[in-house]
């Protein structure tokens, strides 16, 4: 796509431009990659989370992730797979 944009702006003599705007974008991208204390942390907290999951499959996550809300949340959830059972 970028050698394509290269030849149209070659013909109007916008070709400094657009090699300034493809170099910045190429050297803003960055590869990240996990240490295996990371990847202990992420699958321990997935963990968790498929646990809260499992046992409260209907809970919704709130947008407001404090404290308050996410009990609010478990609480309309217990109530609703109670009301569901019987």
């Amino acid at each position: 796509m970028a050698k394509a944009m290269f030849e149209s702006y070659n013909k109007t003599n916008k070709t400094n431009q657009l090699k300034a705007v493809y170099a910045l974008t190429r050297t803003a991208r960055q590869r990240i990659v996990l240490t295996q204390e990371q990847i202990t942390v992420r699958d321990s907290v997935v963990s968790q989370l498929m646990n809260a999951f499992e046992a409260v499959p209907n809970m919704a996550m709130p947008r407001k992730k404090d404290l308050e809300s996410i009990t609010n949340a478990v609480e309309k959830a217990i109530k609703e797979q109670a009301k569901n059972q019987g």
